[in-house]
């Protein structure tokens, strides 16, 4: 398999009961189960836990840690010219993290502070990375 992921599934003592695995060949596919894992634990750790499971609102929204993932591109992608494709298949295949995480939280802000360049792009509006963009990490 070209990709595999795993889901912990925790039981009402917070322990692990067992994990879950999905593996495929598409990165479609992937796509689409990171997209579920997403909405059952929307922190990006892929765990479910039955001692959450009350009838109680949460206090507090969960989101992406988005500066996590900027160091995770940075790491990658420091110093280089490179498609939004590959940016895109590394977030979806190498990380925790959805192909809908990076443009407009990372790239965006990265642009607007001078952190990247866009070096080609057929946008039509700015801060925009449509198919056929090349950017560098500055």
């Amino acid at each position: 398999m070209d990709y595999v992921r795993s889901f912990e599934l925790l039981d009402s003592g917070n322990r692990t009961e067992y994990f879950l695995v999905f593996a495929t060949h598409s990165i479609d596919g992937l796509k689409a189960m990171k997209a579920a894992m997403w909405k059952v634990d929307p922190t990006g750790r892929y765990q479910f836990s039955d001692a959450t499971v009350s009838s109680q609102l949460t206090l507090f929204a969960t989101e992406p840690d988005y500066v996590q993932l900027k160091a995770l591109l940075l790491g990658r992608f420091a110093g280089q010219a490179i498609s939004i494709s590959a940016i895109e298949e590394f977030v979806v295949a190498d990380t925790a993290f959805r192909e809908s995480h990076y443009k407009r939280q990372i790239l965006a802000p990265m642009e607007r502070e001078g952190e990247l360049t866009v070096v080609r792009s057929p946008r039509k509006m700015r801060y925009r990375y449509p198919l056929g963009t090349i950017i560098k990490f500055d």
